[in-house]
């Protein structure tokens, strides 16, 4: 676990991205994760494959997560966390993300397990269609669990939102 976290710090300050004294902490610990997981799964209707390694979720300092997510585009950015396959890492920010301990921020990392799922990204999802569905099934999932807790969840994305999120990403002639 630790090699995961090392690895993405080095990744993020190669890319200008991280101070170099800074590290991503743990932000939930991996007890939490499985059970979050598992109700990923059933929400989703995703199965669990029980024989990949569950991910890691790593808090950075919200300025270095704006700007690893977004880039340029920080003052309009709403990126709250993402999951990278590659380094099978949940990253959050540590200010603008609800706090993980609360119903809203397990919503929020229901919505990316989903993704983890999924087994993001396919090839299928660097469409409009596929960003649509994969999205839609996420914040679903994000809403359900909210729903299932007796939270509002009247703020989570519904389909028209993700569809023209979608297509402000990926283009597509609609």
């Amino acid at each position: 676990m630790r090699k995961a976290i090392v690895a993405v710090a080095l990744l993020f300050i190669t890319a200008g991205v991280m101070a170099g004294d800074s590290v991503p902490k743990i932000a939930v610990p991996a007890s939490e994760v499985k059970i979050l997981l598992a109700e990923a799964s059933t929400l989703s209707g995703l199965p669990v494959d029980p024989s990949r390694p569950l991910p890691i979720v790593v808090s950075l300092p919200q300025d270095e997560f704006d700007k690893a997510m977004c880039g340029d585009k920080v003052k309009t950015c709403s990126v709250l966390a993402a999951y990278m396959d590659a380094y099978n890492l949940i990253i959050v920010g540590s200010q603008k993300t609800a706090d993980l301990s609360t119903i809203n921020g397990k919503a929020l990392l229901i919505h990316e397990l989903v993704h983890y799922l999924a087994q993001m990204p396919t090839e299928e999802y660097a469409t409009v269609d596929g960003c649509t569905k994969e999205e839609s099934r996420a914040y679903e999932a994000e809403r359900a669990y909210l729903t299932s807790k007796g939270a509002d969840a009247s703020w989570v994305m519904n389909r028209t939102n993700v569809f023209l999120i979608c297509v402000s990403r990926f283009g597509g002639g609609y």
